[in-house]
């Protein structure tokens, strides 16, 4: 697996840690785009429920139901999405739903004559695949997971995670890792235009924070509506602007109208092809995180994709936003007061062009270059 793979571009397979959906960034996908310049690149997606607020009943029929669906082949972009009955289950009870998964997976391996495959999903063990295969660990794993990793580890020809704080506890388990870390369409967030945004949510003449990702239980939406009621004393022309599904979205609608906090508004999910738009409406960004172990260690996108079209964010003192240290990025501890004060010092930021630099390294095409060279390398190198 040496000179030919440099001869002749390979079928490679990625295996996303979350199903690509139309509304969510998904790692996988953003680092598969960039890929295709090296590799013949299929991208698995299965059949998922992506509402979760519905019932735990509802998500399980949705899962179970996918396993009877057919496959589908379509062309996306620069590579295809292979969709396919899969799975998913975040904790399982037990080896059947892996077992299940890579069977299945094996099966795409072989008919569509696969070369290779990149796998972010512990949900499938790429060991019995019968390719060769690199790991890249998204998120913190749990007991159970990092025993799947390890074993994974052993016969891969490349080991990737996301970052260093992770590459850490990795260690501790004998698993070594690159860092490459989350990213962003650099270009594409720079040219948008937000204007049409703004005047569909009337915010024309308003100091506009964005919240855009997924607001699940982690996210600290209810704690940043507790900042926005205070910051609304100070800064009446502010509207919030809360972009995008998640679990906590219906408990904060419930908050906002029971407190009678003005200028809030949800617009539920956006497309992916259009929320650079909504980056582009703002004025600011906010990233709320809880500080869990978890998301201590885990890559917020949304802090890069905010740097990226030159909005000024504030954000919990993840490890990472420590680390790499963008300047456009306050940290604020999660207090009231604190993160008030915080947005009401940037208001008034002015972006300066150095900072554009060092969002380069963060760019995908950049970030999928570097996994290109790592691929490549651990090809060469395998028996």
């Amino acid at each position: 697996m040496r000179a030919a793979f440099e001869m002749e571009q390979k079928r490679l397979l990625v295996i996303p840690h979350f199903p690509p959906l139309p509304h969510v960034v998904v790692r996988g996908q953003a680092l598969a785009l960039g890929l295709a310049s090296d590799f013949d690149v299929l991208l698995l997606s299965w059949y998922y429920d992506p509402l979760e607020e519905s019932s735990a009943a509802r998500r399980y029929a949705s899962r179970l139901s996918g396993l009877f669906k057919r496959r589908l082949v379509r062309r996306w972009n620069e590579i295809r999405i292979v969709e396919t009955p899969l799975l998913y289950a975040r904790r399982p009870d037990s080896g059947l739903v892996r077992w299940i998964n890579t069977r299945i997976v094996r099966g795409v391996v072989e008919e569509l004559g696969v070369d290779l495959v990149l796998n972010e999903l512990s949900l499938v063990d790429c060991a019995d695949l019968r390719r060769p295969y690199l790991i890249d660990i998204v998120d913190l794993p749990s007991e159970r997971d990092m025993r799947q990793w390890r074993r994974q580890a052993e016969g891969a020809v490349g080991r990737v995670t996301v970052t260093g704080g992770i590459r850490e506890e990795l260690r501790k388990e004998g698993i070594e890792a690159e860092v490459i870390g989350n990213g962003a369409d650099v270009e594409r967030l720079r040219t948008a235009d937000g204007a049409a945004v703004r005047r569909r949510y009337d915010l024309d003449g308003r100091f506009v924070i964005a919240y855009i990702g997924n607001h699940a239980e982690w996210s600290g939406l209810l704690f940043l509506l507790d900042v926005f009621k205070q910051l609304r004393t100070r800064i009446r022309e502010a509207a919030l602007l809360i972009v995008g599904p998640g679990s906590e979205i219906p408990r904060a609608k419930e908050k906002r109208d029971r407190e009678r906090i003005e200028a809030v508004c949800f617009t539920g999910p956006v497309d992916a092809s259009e929320v650079a738009e909504f980056f582009a409406a703002s004025d600011m960004g906010v990233l709320p995180f809880e500080q869990d172990p978890h998301a201590n260690l885990s890559f917020p996108i949304k802090v890069v994709e905010y740097h990226a079209a030159r909005k000024p964010v504030v954000a919990s003192p993840l490890r990472v936003l420590q680390e790499i240290g963008l300047s456009g990025v306050v940290l604020a501890e999660r207090r009231v007061d604190s993160w008030t004060n915080a947005i009401e010092r940037l208001r008034n930021m002015n972006w300066r062009p150095e900072w554009d630099e060092e969002i380069a390294e963060y760019d995908w095409r950049r970030l999928s270059s570097r996994l290109s060279a790592l691929i490549r390398s651990g090809l060469a190198l395998s028996p």
